[in-house]
């Protein structure tokens, strides 16, 4: 059945003249469906009246609490100050603890503890030690495996008391000057993805993700990959060197240690994780500028292989974070 319903031609039905169906019946639809839609806006005019007044009734609670802020000496508009985060004291090694580690045996790149059963509390502080150290228990062989010469990493522990230098590993956070070096070196853009394999505290991830990229890290300290946590990244803990993925990064911008040569290590590791076009940027020991071992001579001819470069910073870039250590910006492509 079909149905018309005319506004505005006068009749019998209060200004609207139905044509077809049966007459009463015809008009009386399409009043109803009229009065629905006449609901329908009603409502939704009262749903918008009602939000505007919770809006402004909103405002004058925060005009209000403005007013009382400034009462207490306090400017509400005043710009927010980034939070200080500091990485946490250094965790102490009781002494039981240090009367095994002394009598440990370093060989090699292992770690072997004294031949006497110890009691499982006192086994599983060493373990954690030496974890935090970077060493991986190899259940075959019955040592701690180390990526670095274990004995300068006892050293420390037995020196100090503490862990803090031991899982340092040669670390020192990259100064915000030398940050830009590397950014301006690494043309990151919106979108790509980034691996900061020697993480610490964020200094190099906190740039990439600010320049737009989707960063990933890896820190082998427990304490600063916290701290990492806490920045919103998201982190694999371990070593840099044991560390895997499938996964290929256009940029790879890094700060590795450089004790015993390692960043010759660490750099190269890290390149195979590039993909196609991608870059790798480091800071690394001024050292392999110069060296003439056959380790450095190969990375020096294998970085001219990719088309890379070797460049000095100034004297003095890591003084702010207390070390006077001469450095270099390493570029490689992938």
């Amino acid at each position: 059945m079909a149905l018309r319903a005319e506004r505005g031609v006068s009749g019998d039905h209060g200004g609207t003249v139905c044509a077809g169906g049966d007459g009463d019946e015809g008009c009386a639809l399409a009043r109803d469906a009229e009065g629905v839609v006449s609901d329908e806006l009603d409502l939704c005019a009262d749903i918008t009246a009602t939000l505007d007044r919770m809006n402004a009734a909103a405002q004058r609670d925060l005009d209000d609490l403005h007013r009382l802020l400034r009462r207490l000496g306090v400017d509400p508009d005043a710009p927010k100050e980034t939070p200080v985060r500091t990485t946490p004291a250094p965790k102490p090694v009781t002494q039981d603890v240090l009367a095994i580690l002394s009598r440990c045996a370093c060989e090699g790149m292992t770690v072997r503890l004294p031949p006497e059963q110890l009691d499982r509390k006192l086994y599983v502080a060493v373990d954690e030690v030496l974890r935090a150290c970077g060493g991986k228990w190899n259940r075959a062989k019955r040592v701690h495996l180390f990526a670095v010469d274990p004995e300068a990493l006892l050293s420390d522990v037995l020196n100090t008391g503490t862990i803090a230098r031991a899982a340092d590993l040669g670390w020192f956070p990259t100064p915000p000057a030398v940050v830009a070096e590397l950014m301006a070196r690494a043309d990151v853009r919106a979108g790509m993805t980034a691996l900061e394999p020697s993480a610490g505290e964020g200094a190099i991830a906190l740039a990439l993700r600010e320049a737009g990229a989707v960063v990933g890290c890896v820190e082998i300290d427990p304490r600063r990959a916290e701290t990492l946590r806490s920045l919103g990244f998201a982190v694999t803990e371990g070593d840099a060197l044991a560390f895997w993925t499938p996964e290929r990064f256009d940029r790879v911008v890094m700060n590795p240690p450089f004790a015993k040569q390692a960043d010759i290590a660490h750099v190269r590791h890290a390149h195979t994780f590039l993909a196609t076009n991608g870059l790798l940027v480091s800071i690394m020991g001024a050292s392999v500028a110069f060296r003439e071992d056959r380790r450095t001579v190969e990375f020096r001819a294998w970085v001219a292989e990719h088309g890379g470069t070797i460049e000095a910073l100034p004297d003095g870039s890591f003084k702010s974070s207390g070390t006077g250590v001469r450095t270099v910006v390493v570029t490689v492509p992938a």
